[in-house]
C-alpha cells in the first residue's frame, strides 16, 4: 500500500510545484506590465512638465522683450523663441523614445520570466514522473530501476512476435 502511495505523492507534489512556478511566471509578467505602464505614465508627465516650463520661460522672455521695447515676435527675439521651442521638441521626442524603449525592455523581462517558469514547470513535472517511475515497482518492471524490463525486452523479441 505504501509503495503505491509514494509515487502518487511524488507526482502530486511535482504538479503543485509546477503550478506554483507557472503562477510565479504569470505574476512576474503582470508586475512587468504594471511597471512598464508606470514608465509610460512618467513619460507623459515629464512631457507635460517640460511644456509647462517652456511656456513659463517663453512668457518670461516675451515680458522681458516688451519691457525693453522690443517686439517679441520680430527679428532676433522670435528666432531665439523658435530655437527654444525646437530644442524642447527634440528633448521631448528623445525622452519619449527612451521611455518607450525602457517600457518595452521591462515587458520583455516579464515575458522572459514567464517563459522560464514554463520551462521550469515542465522540468519539475518530468522529474516527478521519473521519480515516481523509479519507486513504483510495476512501472519499472519490479526492480525500481525505472528501466523497462520483461521477457520481450530481454530476448530482443518484439511485441506480437515480429
Amino acid at each position: 500500500m505504501a509503495e503505491a502511495i509514494l509515487p502518487i505523492i511524488m507526482v502530486g507534489t511535482s504538479l503543485l510545484t509546477a503550478g506554483a512556478q507557472l503562477e510565479a511566471g504569470d505574476q512576474a509578467e503582470r508586475e512587468a506590465n504594471v511597471e512598464a505602464k508606470g514608465e509610460e505614465l512618467r513619460a507623459v508627465q515629464g512631457e507635460a512638465d517640460r511644456k509647462n516650463r517652456l511656456a513659463r520661460s517663453l512668457a518670461s522672455s516675451i515680458a522681458g522683450f516688451g519691457a525693453k521695447g522690443v517686439k517679441a515676435f520680430s527679428g532676433s527675439p522670435l528666432a531665439i523663441l523658435q530655437e527654444d521651442i525646437e530644442v524642447e521638441k527634440v528633448a521631448t521626442e528623445r525622452d519619449k523614445f527612451n521611455k518607450s524603449m525602457n517600457a518595452n525592455s521591462i515587458r520583455a523581462r516579464g515575458k522572459s520570466a514567464k517563459a522560464g517558469a514554463k520551462v521550469s514547470s515542465f522540468g519539475t513535472i518530468s522529474s516527478g514522473l521519473l521519480g515516481a517511475a523509479k519507486v513504483w515497482p510495476s512501472a519499472g518492471g519490479g526492480d525500481g530501476s525505472g528501466k523497462i524490463s520483461g521477457p520481450q525486452f530481454a530476448t530482443g523479441a518484439r511485441p506480437g512476435g515480429k
